[in-house]
């Protein structure tokens, strides 16, 4: 990609975190950008942006905490049946990302259920 000077874009990237070592899970990682300086570039300074960090939670772990327990099954199941949109809807409880809260979320916390990375 290429840009005009004085020009900008946004630029959007997915970060699959299934591959994410469950014994990392909980970790706090930092999101940034570097922009290579083009020929003749003098003012540097403004090629890299750092963008707040991700944590990456454990499957179930919905209250953050770093395991699943009862706490995180209160949550669930008072979510359980919504859907984006839904004033109840919680994206913590939405282990596959499909926008509800289903039998496929439940059959993900029923396998962490007692664990912790």
């Amino acid at each position: 990609m290429s840009l005009n000077s004085g020009a900008e874009t946004t630029l959007t990237f997915t970060w699959d975190t299934t591959d994410v070592d469950p014994g990392n899970a909980g970790l706090n990682y930092t999101i940034s950008a570097y922009a290579w300086p083009v020929l003749g570039e003098i003012d540097t300074a403004n090629n890299t942006y750092i963008d707040g960090t991700i944590r990456v939670k454990y499957p179930g772990d919905v209250d953050g905490d770093g395991d699943v327990d009862p706490d995180d099954f209160i949550i669930f199941a008072g979510k359980y049946g919504s859907h984006y949109g839904d004033p109840i809807y919680d994206w913590r409880c939405d282990f596959d990302g499909d926008g509800d809260i289903d039998p496929d979320d439940f059959i993900i916390f029923a396998g962490k259920y007692g664990h912790q990375p």
